[in-house]
């Protein structure tokens, strides 16, 4: 049992059983008390107690649950990593987990950062780079994290969207993709706001409504009904919220918690060196609306809302575990499956290789195993395949290029990896994302470099001190006194891209 987490310590010192069996022969003393007998019978009803069988909920199979919560588009912006955001129910799960502050993605687009964190492997193995094609076409070979799972005699069940489509992993589940019935993207609670501005309908939405309106409130309430039904079982639950997601639309008490004329956009003064392919327009919110009728501080503030609303769903959901009895044999993971800039320079959306596109928030609550601690060590996507793989007991694919951060998560204070990674590529159809990128994060620095598709000399070099520049605003890869360091993190990108050992955990 000591893979979940779980350890049994029973300490015998009542004298009278010390005194019960004598030492001569084996024989019982016949002076033995009724007495001990008594408190001997007692302590074996509790030793038998603590082995297999039948719990409160009423299962007898010990072997850990996982509930995998996905929330796309989510950086870091909560209140247990100190934004100014309010999500009770997600910082109390930190302060029973561990936090992540330096948790990364590969990519930042849906499809390929799920693709990576399914497989525990990288884009250079899944195949998927951008936001196709489907992992079961790209790499039909590659076992997934829920198929892990239902092979060992789990039930594995998808609400909402975990895998980017459901031909990712069609053959992982159980039963069927859980979506809420009629339901189409994107969903408005109201018909005004379909297609009132550009192609896909409004920016945002808030009316006065219940959470159930939208969909991630049906998602909640399906996930509540499933872990009724399962809690006699061991499953593998993947809950997959769809907010912050464009369109911003949730109820209008979440997007009363913020005043947006008190909240401070990003200042993008003094941008020095920054090469184009970071910049791609804000592709995203063109689809919405035109950058003339946007305020990007009500935007913000809709982020925030959703970052809320989703919070108080995923409070539904934990609260339903606790009154279950099912949170003690419950492994809980957090996830955004990237970040998102919030006018950091100048940028609104995902899909670059920038620290606010990839650093995203983890926490995992591990029942025996964790007690509100974080870590400063860095850990990816990828690793989350062999970690719950050795959570749970299980052999992870020999596919798998992460590693378990179990040991970070015992010790997180430890040293860990030495880098993280990541890459971009392009998209034929898009003019300002013609360009392949890669990126190697160390503990201080982030070096990123552009090329041509099909290209190997590199156009564009990026280079970010976080010590002295954590917003990434100065790149200094063009100073003489950083290029030793240049040709080194770039021989880090070259190690890492034929798969070679680079940036792995530090050995005890």
């Amino acid at each position: 049992m000591t893979a979940t987490g779980y350890s049994i310590s029973v300490s015998i010192r009542s004298p009278e059983i010390f005194g019960a069996v004598s030492r001569r022969r084996g024989r019982i003393d016949p002076r033995v008390s009724a007495i001990a007998i008594v408190r001997v019978c007692v302590l074996l009803g509790v030793l038998l107690g603590m082995l297999p069988g039948e719990t409160a909920s009423g299962r007898s199979d010990h072997r850990p649950n996982v509930l995998f919560i996905a929330v796309d588009d989510l950086r870091p912006e909560l209140g247990t990593y100190g934004a100014p955001t309010v999500t009770p129910h997600i910082d109390r799960l930190a302060a029973q987990g561990i936090r992540f502050d330096r948790a990364y993605t590969e990519v930042a687009a849906c499809a390929a950062s799920r693709a990576g964190m399914l497989t525990g492997t990288y884009s250079h193995t899944t195949h998927v780079y951008t936001m196709f094609p489907p992992l079961a076409e790209a790499n039909p070979e590659l076992t997934t994290l829920p198929q892990v799972f239902k092979d060992a005699g789990y039930e594995t069940l998808e609400i909402g969207k975990f895998q980017h489509t459901v031909e990712d992993a069609p053959d992982a589940w159980s039963v069927k993709r859980w979506v809420p019935p009629g339901v189409t993207f994107p969903h408005y609670a109201s018909a005004d706001a379909r297609g009132k501005a550009g192609s896909r309908g409004a920016l945002s939405e808030r009316l006065d409504v219940p959470d159930m309106e939208y969909p991630d409130g049906q998602r909640a309430r399906r996930a509540v009904a499933e872990l009724r039904r399962l809690r006699a079982k061991p499953f593998f639950m993947a809950l997959g919220f769809q907010r912050p997601h464009l369109p911003l639309n949730c109820p209008k008490r979440y997007w009363d918690l913020y005043d947006a004329s008190q909240i401070e956009l990003p200042d993008t003064r003094g941008m020095t060196g920054i090469p184009p392919p970071e910049f791609h327009r804000n592709y995203e919110i063109a689809a919405y609306a035109s950058a003339a009728d946007v305020d990007w501080r009500e935007l913000v503030q809709g982020y925030r809302a959703c970052v809320s609303y989703i919070d108080a769903q995923i409070g539904r959901v934990l609260g339903e575990l606790d009154r279950l009895e099912l949170a003690a044999n419950t492994i809980v993971v957090l996830w955004g499956d990237h970040g998102w800039h919030l006018g950091e320079h100048g940028i609104w959306g995902k899909f670059t290789l920038l620290e606010r596109a990839l650093r995203i928030p983890l926490i995992v609550r591990v029942p025996g195993l964790t007690h509100g601690s974080s870590s400063q060590g860095m850990v990816e996507s990828v690793d989350l395949l062999p970690t719950l793989c050795e959570l749970a007991g299980l052999d992870p694919p020999p596919q798998v290029e992460g590693a378990s951060f179990v040991p970070l998560i015992r010790q997180p204070e430890r040293s860990w990896k030495r880098a993280v990674f990541g890459t971009r590529g392009s998209v034929a159809d898009q003019k300002y994302l013609a360009w392949d990128g890669a990126t190697v994060r160390t503990p201080r620095y982030r070096f990123v470099r552009w090329s041509r598709p099909g290209e190997t000399k590199s156009r564009f070099v990026e280079l970010y001190d976080h010590e002295s520049d954590p917003d990434e605003y100065t790149n200094l890869a063009d100073l003489p006194k950083q290029q030793i360091r240049v040709r080194f993190l770039n021989a880090m990108i070259d190690t890492w891209q034929r798969r070679e050992p680079v940036g792995r955990p530090v050995a005890d």
